[in-house]
């Protein structure tokens, strides 16, 4: 007996599902407004990988445009990360406008590879049976929030261990102790000039070779 192949896995369910049927959308378009309920925001902490998302909503229109529906919105967004010196919470407000083009027939974005020019507007994605604004919008949040967050303040590493009140120390200040080696090689400098400038006391020779009796003594 045969086996079948097995089905592949179903796409996650989005976080924040706001689906509207394309069938139901009126001619002159919809306006739509959503906020995401606590459980929704939890769960969104999951997906983005931060501390808390304390708040999220997000307000728009679609709107026919050519043979397909355009969606414009803004995302809105408190989310928390850890500072990545102090590990202390660090809060950003995102606030961020997408756009997005529903056509037929359109190519998965995700099948068009990754030479796609990224100042250029967003390729069209294909129309299905529904369009979710609130998936829209977790998408455009994701992509806002800051990779890198940084507390206001926040000491690097190498100045946290210097004592309370103490200042940290710049590549082009001055060092103490390079200070006293330099004063150091000078004093030993002037020693040696001093010991070669001294007068040599009375009946004291030479260590060059006698050159012998010279001519004419007798």
């Amino acid at each position: 007996m045969k086996k079948s192949p097995p089905r592949p896995a179903a796409p996650p369910r989005p976080e924040m599902r706001r689906e509207r049927r394309v069938a139901r959308l009126p001619a002159e378009g919809l306006a739509f407004d959503e906020t995401a309920t606590e459980d929704e925001r939890a769960a969104l902490a999951r997906r983005y990988g931060v501390l808390e998302v304390g708040a999220f909503s997000t307000s728009g229109r679609i709107e026919p445009e050519k043979n397909g529906w355009r969606m414009r919105g803004v995302v809105r967004a408190r989310v928390t990360q850890s500072c990545v010196v102090s590990l202390e919470p660090v809060e950003q407000v995102i606030e961020e406008p997408f756009s997005r083009l529903y056509l037929p027939g359109a190519p998965d974005p995700e099948t068009l590879g990754p030479d796609l020019d990224p100042d250029a507007e967003d390729p069209p994605e294909p129309l299905g049976e529904t369009l979710d604004p609130g998936e829209a919008a977790a998408e455009a949040a994701a992509l806002a929030i800051d990779p890198y967050p940084r507390r206001p303040g926040a000491a690097l590493a190498r100045d946290s261990a210097l004592p309370p009140g103490a200042a940290p120390i710049e590549e082009d200040a001055p060092r103490p102790f390079a200070a006293l080696a330099e004063l150091r090689a000078r004093l030993a400098a002037r020693e040696n000039g001093a010991e070669a400038d001294a007068p040599r006391p009375e009946g004291a020779e030479d260590d060059a070779p006698d050159p012998g009796p010279r001519k004419g003594d007798a």
